[in-house]
């Protein structure tokens, strides 16, 4: 099956926001229009890279943002540090969103080579983010091979038919330190 990315930085916000919504994993991180307060407030640029098929079938895709300059310390999450001085990065979370698992090397491959474009072609210094976390994990291998750091983390899925007293004791102690 043929495989093709785009970048745009602008989208049918309906289309774009219906398509994400189609996955059970799917968090507003993806959503078009979740990084617009970074666009006001840090005049960050949003973007968005789709991957479709052969058959013009979306199956894959990943919103990020632009921030050109630093304005947080680099984390911990997937991160790839190119060369360069400048204090600008791309981020990304919990995505990208994938709809077609049959070929998700390859659709991983296209987006991480659409994220060096950008990078190139903005001057990015450092690209992070992190991968939707209820959906079926990336091998690392794949990002590494695009030098990216990864580094695992997890998410806690909470019963909250618990109390808030019986919850926070079943905590590891470190966690509770970090709440």
């Amino acid at each position: 099956m043929g495989l093709t990315a785009e970048t745009s930085f602008n989208v049918n916000e309906k289309e774009w926001n219906d398509n994400i919504c189609h996955q059970p994993f799917s968090t507003a991180y993806q959503m078009a229009g979740f990084y617009n307060p970074h666009k006001l407030a840090f005049e960050s640029k949003q973007f968005y890279i789709s991957v479709k098929n052969n058959s013009n079938n979306l199956v894959a895709q990943l919103t990020g943002v632009i921030h050109f300059k630093d304005f947080w310390s680099v984390g911990s999450e997937l991160s790839n540090y190119s060369s360069s001085k400048s204090n600008s990065m791309i981020v990304w979370n919990h995505g990208p969103i994938i709809h077609d698992y049959t070929e998700i090397d390859d659709i991983l491959k296209l987006i991480l080579c659409e994220l060096d474009k950008i990078a190139i072609t903005n001057k990015i210094n450092v690209i992070k983010g992190t991968s939707a976390p209820l959906s079926k994990q990336f091998s690392n291998s794949q990002f590494q091979k695009f030098e990216y750091n990864c580094t695992p983390w997890i998410t806690n899925v909470t019963q909250l038919s618990k109390n808030s007293e019986e919850f926070f004791l079943e905590l590891h102690n470190k966690t509770r330190y970090d709440i």
